[in-house]
């Protein structure tokens, strides 16, 4: 179990201009429990994000992985942000692969769809990292 407080802020403002980032500061609390039974791993989390901007949310998931070898994983994720009273949902999945070369270096590929969106047409969400 896992709790890390965190602020998510924009250093500079043209990325906000450019729809890259959210305006404002936000301040989020999740909340994670993590169980592995074999090769499968669960994940869940909750949290509140405060934010300056706009309305204050609920961020909530589950992700299930499985270890393929011993340094790789594939996953998967639902992932939900609603405002406070539960409302106006915005559901994520997404599917991915977290593989250890060396302890220090891990490389995680990840690429998702909204299913559900209340504002705007579902987006395709993708990520990278090293």
């Amino acid at each position: 179990m896992s709790m890390f407080p965190r602020v998510i802020f924009n250093v500079a403002q043209s990325s906000v201009r450019r729809g890259l980032a959210e305006e404002g500061t936000r301040f989020q609390i999740p909340f994670q429990a993590a169980k592995t039974f074999g090769r499968v791993r669960f994940d869940a989390e909750f949290g509140p994000r405060a934010s300056t901007v706009g309305r204050s949310e609920w961020l909530y998931g589950v992700v299930c992985g499985f270890d393929v070898y011993e340094q790789t994983m594939l996953m998967t994720e639902l992932h939900d942000e609603s405002r406070m009273n539960f409302s106006r949902h915005v559901l994520t999945l997404n599917v991915g692969l977290r593989h250890e070369f060396i302890e220090n270096y891990i490389l995680i590929v990840s690429m998702g769809h909204e299913l559900r969106s209340p504002d705007e047409p579902t987006a395709l969400i993708g990520y990278f990292g090293m």
